[in-house]
């Protein structure tokens, strides 16, 4: 404040920081309420889980073990969800983040049919989506052609799994083209990348 000229003189701020401001308090609200909910139903799940065995007429050692390990998890879940929100940038901001690679590898022996099931590759899930998770990703592939990514696509699947997606092959395919095949798991309605792709077909079968 200039007392000798009697007004305010800090800069004010535009009505875009304004707005900008008041959405990441609205987020940061929002965030907090989904969390609460996701945290509430995992420890509900984990007593109610605890309960059922309680309430039988014999409670073995292995079985109250098994309960507090569940407590602990629980407990390490629900504090991991709750600094990923005080710590974390909203995920609403288009910030420029690392993602991780899933490889897979298919593989035909010399003297096999088809090529075998590509090994299940686990991939950590975007934090505080919650329920919002769709059951399975997207992925956009390029290969040695458009035909050949089509049909290496039409073997592979990223599904949910918990808080975690999956991808594996759901099917052991016969034909395949040898070579490089890079690509991205996404998410439409999330708008965000969930992993690169690489996947190599090798074929030892001999030509004919």
């Amino acid at each position: 404040m200039d007392e000798r000229h009697g007004h305010d003189e800090r800069p004010e701020w535009t009505r875009a920081e304004r707005s900008a401001a008041w959405d990441r308090i609205g987020w940061l609200l929002e965030d907090m309420g989904a969390v609460g909910q996701t945290i509430g139903k995992r420890s509900l799940n984990t007593w109610a889980s605890a309960s059922q065995r309680l309430k039988q007429d014999k409670y073995a050692a292995d079985e109250m073990s098994a309960d507090l390990l569940s407590a602990f998890v629980t407990a390490l879940e629900n504090a991991s969800d709750a600094w990923s929100l005080v710590a974390g940038i909203p995920e609403r901001l288009n910030v420029a983040v690392g993602i991780p690679t899933a490889f897979a590898l298919l593989t035909r022996a010399a003297t096999g049919d088809t090529f075998g099931l590509a090994p299940p590759v686990t991939i950590r899930g975007p934090a505080r989506s919650g329920d919002d998770l769709p059951e399975q990703a997207e992925i956009a592939l390029r290969g040695p052609s458009k035909d050949a990514a089509d049909q290496l696509l039409s073997v592979l699947v990223v599904r949910r799994d918990g808080a975690s997606y999956v991808l594996e092959s759901s099917d052991a395919p016969t034909d395949l083209t040898v070579g490089l095949y890079q690509g991205l798991i996404y998410f439409v309605h999330l708008d965000r990348p969930l992993a690169h792709l690489d996947v190599v077909v090798v074929d030892h079968k001999p030509s004919k």
